[in-house]
């Protein structure tokens, strides 16, 4: 009978531990929690985003874009990850970064952004077009190994070599270009953990040389993250401290310079009356 006991508990524990497994599985699969409090408490207003800023000038990180602590002060021209954006009541983003283990908040008018896959496609959004059977009837990524992804199409990021197996269809993409050289490109936005990254159809595991080497944009490295005025340049923003708050702390402060003029005029009054014949 013990045995029989030891043997279920065994039985029941070995369970326990596979069902463990898809867990693991699907939370290194989802979107990271923010570890940020403000963030945390506005998760919903928030939006994912990971893309590379740059300083314009030395640049100070709040606590919250409705708090003007100082959380930490980066360098001019520093390079650093975003994690979390917030757009303000007033319309200003705010981005969300970590920097010697701390995390604040910048204005997004303070920094620059780095060409990117994003970059990209809003510069060419016109060319951007969607699946048929046509344009892609010649294409058969089922057989394909060693996927090359890439930052975007001329590229020389390669973000990532892969010997997954071919693709079954093209659902994984959501639209697709074709560059200079006439060469067939589709974005994928998510895959098995790669994010925003592109695949050359017609030569997917293609180096730089074979693909792209000649193809040439016009773009800058660097462009302004967000400007905020008519003028088209960048405005100075602050955090927006809430206004409630701070009126309620001028109203106790008041309050509480009524109270202790009045307690020291009642003192002095008993004092004075005490001196009296």
């Amino acid at each position: 009978m013990k045995a029989k006991k030891v043997l279920l508990s065994g039985i029941g524990l070995l369970l326990a531990c596979m069902m463990t497994i898809p867990t693991l599985h699907v939370y290194a699969d989802s979107i990271p929690e923010p570890d940020d409090m403000f963030a945390e408490e506005h998760i919903d207003e928030c939006e994912l985003d990971v893309r590379v800023y740059r300083t314009k000038e030395e640049t100070t990180a709040y606590v919250s874009p409705e708090d003007a602590t100082v959380a930490f002060v980066l360098e001019t021209q520093m390079e650093i990850g975003g994690d979390w954006s917030y757009k303000d009541g007033n319309g200003h983003q705010w981005l969300l970064v970590h920097y010697n283990q701390k995390t604040g908040w910048i204005p997004k008018a303070e920094l620059e952004v780095k060409y990117d896959t994003i970059s990209f496609e809003e510069e060419h959004k016109n060319e951007l077009v969607q699946y048929s059977d046509d344009l892609f009837k010649n294409v058969d990524l089922s057989t394909v190994k060693d996927y090359r992804f890439w930052k975007y199409p001329g590229s020389e990021d390669c973000m990532e070599i892969t010997d997954d197996d071919g693709f079954e269809n093209f659902d994984i993409f959501s639209f697709f270009y074709t560059d200079q050289n006439g060469l067939r490109w589709g974005k994928v936005d998510y895959y098995r953990g790669r994010v925003n990254s592109w695949i050359c159809l017609d030569n997917p595991n293609g180096d730089y040389e074979e693909i792209s080497k000649g193809t040439k944009f016009a773009h800058e490295e660097y462009s302004p993250a967000e400007t905020t005025n008519e003028t088209g340049k960048s405005e100075k923003v602050k955090p927006n401290v809430d206004a409630t708050f701070v009126y309620a702390l001028v109203g106790a402060m008041v309050g509480f310079v009524v109270i202790v003029t009045a307690v020291i005029l009642i003192v002095l009054k008993k004092k004075k009356s005490r001196e009296e014949p």
